[in-house]
């Protein structure tokens, strides 16, 4: 339980009545209600919490929140760091030791070794103390009496004067010290030099709890690891070496953080997974995000600010229950918004860690405040508050009581975003990296379009598996209408058989689904120039393998490669209903070709199994140019034609496509008002039924 108390202003907390919350809140508000301030209040003491001291509460926005990352390792670099903060604990605790040792004798008191022996004076009480130093040689009562009342508080002093020195270099070094020995069965200054350097944490260098360098951190871990099983080698052939097993190495330092911090990501959704050092502990070490199926890398500064909160997410986890670095855990985290760049599904990563991990398991208790109704929905029904200004208080409050209040605080900026509901999560990822490679195509040309933002209307996240095309027509309309005809809510779906119906609403694409779209031919003509595939185009205008120079060539020859590229398929899949005709493609980058029909018309792709779909078509065509195969797999084709599309080129994308997210991005026409024109009617739905049935 987090107890509050009101102790003076903190801006606009002018009083507060004593609250009491759950170890995980949520906390709620319009905006102006003053969530910022009250957690800046509890920062700094001006709201106290019970049982918490001031400085084991940190403060956290989104901002704050982003880790540094760094992407290069130096082994000799960390190798020297550590050593360095080894020393200064020898050092330290030696000149602790020769203080405590020196005592007495500085006094002139001689005749009685254990007055100068710091392992005894470091456990003897104040009347053994006397009980020896009346034998001892001094030069009046006095002064022994004096001596032996001082001596206490000399010890004290010195043990204090060590640990500051320690945690204002080195932030928690001294508490993993203090641990060990209590683990030990000794005092802190009876740490050996080989203590210390087991006592070590793995990753030293940074007393923060947010700034480790992912690189530093991971060849640290990997380090540590290594060194381990070398001194297991040595004490094994009979050299006096601590080490822990794998098992008690784990226990203690925690898993590999790498494997950590993947996970994080792949349950946010994303294909990114880290590298990790290997081999040598003493070899340089690059860190590097790697798309897993295209072999694609990507630079962590590249990451978007939502993906950096996720490494965030990672960092507090790791941290939260073992030894692993310098930096303190704090007793009360409080987190300022910190959800506003992330993707609803990177939420549910969030309050998933938060709360079972770093609350439940690890006792830490979590003050988050949001202004995002998608993380009200996947919140704990009892971890929702509200702080309200007039009167000032935090309330309890139900999801749809928070929604609604969070809602009408949109309603005023709905014309600045859409939320577009689409089949599947596939469908949403794909569409929101077309639309953002359409944004740095056009710049400019952009102004005046809303933002879009897409969300799946089924959990599915396989190419062709969407399923929820009747779900988008069934609560794209329901939502818009929700919202007062403000034209928040938008749907996308695939064409299909050409059996759906598109309104004003709902708008439909002109090929059978999206991966019709992905699997452009002249896209695909692209990869094979990239890949200096070109066996199929004999008189091939681009001999380098530069495909951006491929929207500089004629329509002529772009139209006679695409040609070749369909007969290859056309042959190679008898199937394949060829009296269609053609049709014309205008693309980003200015060029009309024509295609024929069944680039339109075939379903795009369902499973590695399905034999008769445009993925199949294609594979068939393109994989005998070069064994082993150009696209081994399904998920591999559509991530090469993808990153194609998005990443290398996006002036090969269809203009129509861009044409229909510009459309969802239009500003829509406002529905007049019908208070304007028909007498007022008392409202005979009540509120809570309202919200009910949109929670429904």
């Amino acid at each position: 339980m987090i107890r509050l108390s009101f102790r003076s202003q903190h801006i606009s907390i002018t009083e507060l009545p004593t609250t009491e919350l759950p170890d995980f809140t949520v906390l709620t508000g319009i905006n102006g209600s003053g969530k910022t301030h009250l957690l800046e209040g509890i920062r700094d003491g001006n709201v106290a919490v019970d049982d918490i001291p001031q400085q084991k509460v940190r403060l956290f926005n989104w901002n704050d929140l982003i880790p540094t990352t760094g992407e290069n390792a130096d082994p000799l670099a960390l190798r020297n760091q550590k050593e360095s903060a080894i020393s200064q604990a020898i050092k330290q605790i030696e000149g602790g030791r020769t203080s405590i040792s020196n005592f007495f004798p500085k006094a002139k008191f001689s005749g009685e070794q254990r007055l100068a022996d710091c392992e005894w004076l470091l456990a003897a009480s104040p009347d053994e103390i006397r009980e020896v130093a009346t034998t001892a040689h001094t030069d009046s009562p006095e002064q022994r009496e004096n001596r032996i009342q001082q001596f206490p508080k000399h010890r004290a002093s010195i043990l204090e004067n060590v640990s500051n020195n320690l945690e204002q270099e080195y932030g928690e070094l001294i508490e993993h010290l203090r641990v060990y020995a209590d683990q030990k069965g000794c005092h802190l200054f009876s740490l050996t030099d080989s203590d210390i350097r087991h006592a070590m944490p793995p990753y030293w260098k940074s007393a923060d709890l947010l700034q480790y360098q992912f690189s530093d951190w991971f060849m640290a871990y990997h380090t540590a690891w290594e060194s381990n099983r070398i001194n297991r080698y040595y004490a094994e052939q009979g050299e006096d070496r601590l080490w822990l097993t794998d098992d008690d190495f784990i226990s203690k330092f925690g898993r590999k953080p790498w494997e950590i911090t993947n996970e994080i990501l792949q349950n946010a959704g994303l294909r990114y997974q880290f590298n990790h050092p290997h081999g040598p502990f003493d070899a340089p070490f690059t860190l590097r995000l790697v798309d897993d199926n295209s072999d694609v890398e990507v630079r962590t500064q590249d990451l978007s600010s939502g993906e950096k909160i996720l490494l965030s997410i990672a960092l507090l986890l790791h941290q939260s229950g073992t030894v692993t670095g310098l930096a303190a855990l704090p007793k009360l985290l409080l987190l300022d918004e910190i959800d506003a760049p992330l993707h609803p599904s990177f939420t549910r990563v969030l309050i998933q860690t938060l709360n079972e991990t770093l609350v439940q398991e690890c006792g830490i208790k979590v003050i988050m405040t949001t202004h995002s109704p998608s993380t009200v929905a996947m919140a704990p029904e009892d971890s929702l508050y509200e702080i309200t200004r007039e009167p000032r208080a935090i309330v309890k409050c139900s999801k749809s009581h928070a929604i609604r209040g969070l809602t009408s605080g949109f309603i005023s900026v709905a014309p600045s975003s859409v939320v577009v509901i689409t089949e599947s999560t596939f469908d949403a990822d794909i569409y929101s990296k077309l639309l953002q490679a359409i944004q740095r195509f056009e710049g400019g040309q952009q102004t005046g379009l809303v933002p879009l933002t897409f969300i799946p209307a089924s959990r599915v996240d396989h190419a062709g598996m969407g399923g929820g095309c009747d779900q988008v027509e069934n609560w794209a309309p329901k939502l818009n209408d929700l919202l007062q005809y403000l034209g928040d809510f938008r749907g996308l779906i695939d064409k299909d058989d050409g059996s759906r119906t598109q309104t004003d609403v709902i708008r439909l694409l002109n090929r059978y689904s999206i991966e019709n779209y992905l699997l452009d031919p002249l896209t695909i003509v692209a990869v094979l120039i990239k890949e200096g595939l070109t066996s199929l185009f004999p008189n091939c205008p681009i001999e380098d393998s530069d495909v951006h120079k491929l929207p500089e060539l004629e329509e002529s020859e772009l139209q006679a490669m695409v040609e070749a590229l369909c007969r290859e398929a056309e042959a190679k899949s008898s199937e394949l209903d060829t009296t269609g005709g053609t049709e014309a493609v205008t693309y980003l980058c200015g060029k009309t070709i024509n295609l024929p029909k069944w680039i339109f018309d075939l379903r795009g792709h369902r499973s590695d199994a399905d034999q008769h779909c445009l993925m199949r078509v294609f594979q068939r065509s393109v994989n005998p140019l070069n064994p082993p195969t150009v696209f081994p797999s399904g998920e591999h084709f559509f991530d090469r034609v993808l990153e194609m599309q998005t990443r290398i080129l996006p002036a090969l994308i269809p203009e129509d496509l861009a044409e229909i997210l510009h459309f969802l991005q239009s500003p829509q026409p406002e529905v007049p008002d019908e208070s304007d024109t028909q007498p007022a009617q008392e409202d005979q739905t009540e509120p809570e039924a309202v919200a009910e049935s949109a929670e429904e």
